[in-house]
């Protein structure tokens, strides 16, 4: 035992010092504190979802995966996920009601993320039959079964079942999901065995790794090669399945800098898809504050043009317009946008411009918020956050 936590606190230490070394770390102190920030995040969610966990007694754990206080890997604020290990020889019956939902994924994987991670399936609710209220239940199992069914593969020795529930707003009836064993014959017994914990203290180093390597420190400097600073990357499909994002998702990173006086106004035509949104994260992919601050705007809080596009005005001062993207304070940062299951390849635009020209770039209808609209905004937001993941 002894030796398996020495190997867990070398893999950390060698991701301390990987960030350290990354050129972003220069950045600012403020840049520095997030990535520290970051390395304790990656810890206490090592240990919720690889060693807390246990595939025999599965639930749809939500507060130990991605929620306001856990903001690594850049998790959607209109995005409630839940996430489970299951034993894929033993069956489960997944159950809910999909209330005012957009969209609802199911994702299976081989393991936690980690190298040799494989896909083995992706399911978006309309594939099932519902009920009129919109309630559903879905089998799950390495057998074919009648109706609802989603395959399990018993050639890994788990399974992870990972779902998305996308809201248009906050505040929208959520409803409800949950998974139940068929049956009562739990290969393990609860509290692990010696060798049981050195296995998940073993995945929660690889899945750190992982993590840290392919999606913190890698996918910034994808966004500066592939688009540049301040210009828009789009990339997703089986290039996002790779790492853990959705199949059926398009990203956009913008990897921004920006100095007080300037905003940047980002133009896409907002193709129809399932879901769609923007928000604003840190360098390190770590999501802003969306409960106090307007860093976030999904498909039901963004307001159109009478042209159909979506125009985001980001920056650290409110312009008084609906779509403000808050940076809460940052010069460096990372815009992400996201289309599931879209019509076609959205399009996006950038431009930076000084914040006395904003009128001149956006269209002469746009709305106008004033500080008491906007104080409103931000209060109601706070109250349907904070009721989603607890006062």
């Amino acid at each position: 035992m002894p030796k398996a936590w020495d190997d867990f606190h070398h893999v950390m230490e060698s991701l301390r010092i990987l960030l350290e070394s990354d050129s972003r770390f220069q950045l600012s102190e403020q840049v520095q504190a997030q990535a520290y920030s970051y390395l304790f995040q990656l810890q206490a969610t090592a240990y919720n979802m690889a060693i807390a966990t246990h595939p025999d007694y599965p639930r749809f754990y939500t507060q130990q995966l991605f929620e306001p206080i856990y903001s690594w890997l850049a998790p959607n604020p209109d995005f409630i996920y839940s996430r489970t290990i299951v034993n894929p020889r033993r069956s489960y019956r997944i159950s809910g009601r999909t209330g005012q939902l957009k969209m609802i994924v199911f994702q299976l994987q081989s393991m936690l993320f980690g190298y040799g991670m494989k896909r083995l399936g992706d399911h978006e609710i309309t594939d099932f039959m519902l009920d009129s209220d919109g309630r559903f239940e879905i089998i799950a199992s390495a057998e074919p079964q009648q109706g609802n069914w989603i395959k399990l593969d018993p050639s890994h020795e788990v399974n992870v079942i990972s779902v998305r529930r996308a809201m248009a707003n906050f505040g929208d009836d959520i409803g409800d999901i949950a998974i139940a064993a068929l049956d009562n014959n739990p290969e393990q017994r609860y509290e692990p065995s010696g060798a049981t914990l050195r296995q998940r203290i073993a995945s929660a180093g690889s899945m750190a790794n992982f993590t840290t390597r392919e999606l913190t420190l890698k996918k910034y400097h994808q966004s500066l090669d592939h688009g540049g600073l301040n210009k828009p990357w789009l990339w997703g499909g089986p290039e996002g399945a790779a790492v853990g994002g959705a199949d059926g998702a398009t990203y956009g990173f913008i990897t921004f800098e920006l100095e007080d006086h300037q905003v940047m106004v980002i133009e896409t035509d907002s193709p129809p898809s399932l879901y769609s949104g923007a928000q604003l994260t840190d360098v390190w992919l770590q999501t802003l504050d969306y409960v106090y601050h307007q860093s976030s705007l999904g498909m039901g809080q963004v307001k159109l043009d009478a042209d159909g596009h979506a125009r985001y005005v980001l920056g650290v001062r409110d312009p008084g317009v609906p779509n403000w993207l808050d940076t809460v304070g940052n010069k460096h940062g990372i815009v992400l946008l996201r289309w599931y299951y879209a019509e076609k390849k959205p399009q996006v635009k950038v431009k930076i411009i000084p914040f006395d020209e904003i009128n001149t770039y956006l269209p002469l209808d746009t709305i106008r918020v004033s500080p008491q609209q906007r104080l409103e905004t931000l209060r109601a937001r706070q109250r349907a956050v904070l009721k989603i993941y607890g006062t």
